[in-house]
Order: structure tokens, then C-alpha cells, then sequence
């Protein structure tokens, strides 16, 4: 039995969220994305909480990403407003494109519309004519 740690409920064994209270088990370590941009040398670090999505920002539709590239030439490189997603499941790090103009790519490979891949740390990463390095430290 796992004991919920929110409201101590009694879970059944591979139950990932609390039967009684919907709270998750298992809390997965902080993991921290530092991406450097090796188009221009910037760098940057966040944490990986849900999701990070990569882009630019939208003010006619209200729309900002967790990282806008839009002062670091993003609309001149080709970054679309919704590019990249980044997010955990089960343990991995992925990417997904989300249907950008010029594409994405990890390691030289592109990746298919709304078809997550896994990242690994020290992946490359091409948004149009931005290229990013990618470590996850955790």
C-alpha cells in the first residue's frame, strides 16, 4: 500500500494518484533546463515545472511563452510564436514541435508536428535559425 502523503489515505501498490484526494504519490525531483544559444552566446536557466514553451510573443492575442525569443531575434531567425514544447513524462524530458513555420530539430533531426521525442542533456536543439544547446540538471 502507498500512503497518500497529503491526506494519508491507503493507495493500492502502482497507484500514481491519491484514490481519496487526487494528489500525486510521487513527486518528481526539480529538474532545471539551462539553454545556450549557440547562434549568439545567450544563456539562460528555468525550471521544469509542467511545461516550457518556447517562442514568441503574440501581444494582439495575448499570448506569451515561458521563453520569448522575440528580443533575441526570434521573428528574424524564423521562431514561431508557439515553437517548441518542452515537458516531463514518466521519467523523460521531450520535445514537441507545435506546428511551427520553419521547424524543429534535435540533433539535425526534424521533428514531426505534435510528435513528442526524447531530449537528452547536451542535445542540440534548431529552432529555424536559432540553434540551442540543452542540459537538464537535476
Amino acid at each position: 500500500m502507498i500512503r497518500c502523503p497529503a491526506c494519508g489515505f491507503e493507495n493500492l501498490p502502482n497507484s500514481l494518484f491519491c484514490e481519496e484526494c487526487g494528489e500525486p504519490l510521487f513527486h518528481e525531483e526539480k529538474l532545471t533546463v539551462k539553454l545556450v544559444s549557440l547562434t549568439d552566446g545567450w544563456k539562460i536557466e528555468m525550471p521544469l515545472e509542467g511545461e516550457i514553451i518556447i517562442g514568441r510573443a503574440d501581444p494582439a492575442a495575448g499570448f506569451r511563452p515561458h521563453l520569448d525569443l522575440s528580443d533575441k531575434g526570434g521573428l528574424e531567425k524564423g521562431v514561431s510564436r508557439r515553437h517548441l514544447r518542452l515537458f516531463r513524462q514518466g521519467g523523460k524530458v521531450y520535445a514537441e514541435d507545435l506546428g511551427s513555420s520553419n521547424g524543429s530539430f534535435i540533433n539535425n533531426r526534424r521533428l514531426l508536428p505534435f510528435s513528442p521525442e526524447p531530449l537528452a542533456s547536451g542535445d542540440e536543439v534548431r529552432l529555424g535559425g536559432e540553434i540551442l544547446k540543452i542540459y537538464l540538471e537535476g
